[in-house]
């Protein structure tokens, strides 16, 4: 028997991306071989900030950050 997450369904039937299912989605990339490096940045719920990547040059690690700041950009652009 699958057990159901309401609040997952109910976000999933409104159109939002739950951490969970972002990390889900990445494991299955990761999984499938498609991932080489990984960044994250994270906030808690007592308003914590917190980062982690995988083995990499800390150079890498910020101009990856940089990447996902101009994608950010171009999504809040295109809407």
């Amino acid at each position: 028997m699958k057990i159901v997450n309401f609040d997952e369904e109910k976000a999933k039937k409104n159109g939002e991306l739950t951490p969970k299912a972002l990390i889900e989605d990445l494991l299955e990339q990761i999984n499938s071989g498609n991932v080489e490096q990984v960044v994250y940045v994270v906030k808690y719920k007592d308003g914590e900030v917190d980062n982690g990547y995988s083995h990499l040059e800390q150079t890498i690690v910020i101009g990856l950050l940089e990447c996902g700041k101009q994608l950010v950009f171009d999504h809040m652009y295109e809407n």
